[in-house]
């Protein structure tokens, strides 16, 4: 797959974030390649939450840059690049997405002031089992309804069920009266048929998570005139990946245990042996502090374009929830893209 999406007129790099999937990009390269071109954003913890201290991985990134020795290059992201990319990224993107894509977005920026191809590690958590914490959860629901039940409720972060009378005004619930997010789960997750419990969560996350990262990073990717390649999602790679059975996928509540098996003997222990961890921002410490009096005027202003179908209660008791510490970093997200994209795309 790797010496595949090599293939090509122009210089290729690669992004890196310090964990397992990029890592191994990485290492597969350099067998063939010297001073691989890599690219990698990190964030300023200092002074943030507790939760938000560990999700810089600069030290991680260039650990494995000069492990193989490549031509490495970083950028420090900060509060800002929230409210300067926010619009860009609503235009190129068109609908509203969860994850917080503004990180992605100058990463691209980054690559493309150096090359125009880059490849991606997306894709290994959905195959080889990346996310554990959702495993742990449903790994022994052998009834079916249990198991739905539970991974749905895994999912159901934005606006969970129950919560949607508060959310919307009047007319919005009159107009999805009939909608019911389950059922749209239960239309999916029914398809992945028979097979473990392992096995049908990562069919769930394929046709959804999987699918819109990979709308994002290939979208942001032309936007910033790159081409993103995703090696870990190769035709013949995912096939022999499904024919892999659970356990050698997620074991001892560990997830990629043959992918860390394989890489034994080519990247640092730090790497093979450290926590699944996303691409986040510091978005508790940020949404609470430098980015408050934005996202305030943003959702709660005279200009609001949201509150013609958020309830204007809710829309301030998300804020206040999160100001007062409690974990609001999807729906604030959530909220203010779709307040952008009311702007920019509802005349």
């Amino acid at each position: 797959s790797i010496a595949r999406h090599m293939i090509g007129d122009v210089e290729i790099g690669a992004t890196i974030s310090g964990g397992l999937d990029s890592s191994a990009i990485v290492a597969y390269v350099s067998q063939n390649q010297k001073k691989l071109k890599t690219f990698t954003g990190y964030f300023d913890v200092r002074g943030n939450d507790p939760m938000d201290r560990s999700v810089s991985e600069r030290d991680d990134a260039r650990m494995v840059s000069q492990y193989y020795n490549t031509d490495h290059y970083e950028l420090e992201i900060k509060p800002h690049d929230f409210t300067e990319t926010l619009s860009n990224i609503v235009y190129h993107l068109e609908d509203p997405k969860v994850g917080m894509c503004y990180t992605f977005y100058r990463i691209c920026q980054l690559v493309s002031s150096k090359l125009k191809v880059s490849l991606s590690g997306s894709g290994g958590d959905e195959i080889f089992a990346g996310y554990p914490w959702r495993y742990q959860k449903v790994q022994d629901l052998k009834n079916p309804e249990q198991f739905n039940a539970e991974l749905f409720n895994c999912w159901n972060r934005v606006i969970p069920m129950g919560t949607q009378s508060l959310a919307f005004t009047p007319s919005v619930k009159k107009s999805i009266a009939y909608f019911n997010p389950y059922d749209e789960f239960k239309t999916i997750i029914d398809r992945a048929g028979d097979g473990t419990p392992i096995d049908k969560a990562l069919y769930f996350e394929a046709k959804t998570f999987l699918h819109g990262m990979l709308l994002v990073e290939d979208k942001l990717g032309m936007a910033s005139s790159i081409e993103t390649r995703f090696p870990l999602l190769d035709s013949e790679l995912i096939n022999f990946a499904m024919m892999i059975p659970d356990h050698l996928k997620y074991k001892d509540g560990r997830g990629k245990y043959i992918l860390r098996k394989m890489l034994a003997k080519r990247l640092p222990i730090e790497i093979l042996d450290k926590k699944k961890q996303g691409f986040t921002p510091p978005d508790n410490t940020w949404y609470r502090k430098q980015l408050a009096p934005n996202l305030n005027e943003l959702l709660l202003s005279k200009n609001s374009r949201n509150l013609e179908y958020f309830d204007r209660g809710y829309v301030e008791q998300v804020f206040k929830s999160h100001q007062s510490g409690n974990d609001e970093r999807f729906p604030l997200w959530s909220l203010a893209f779709f307040e952008v994209w009311c702007r920019t795309f509802l005349c």
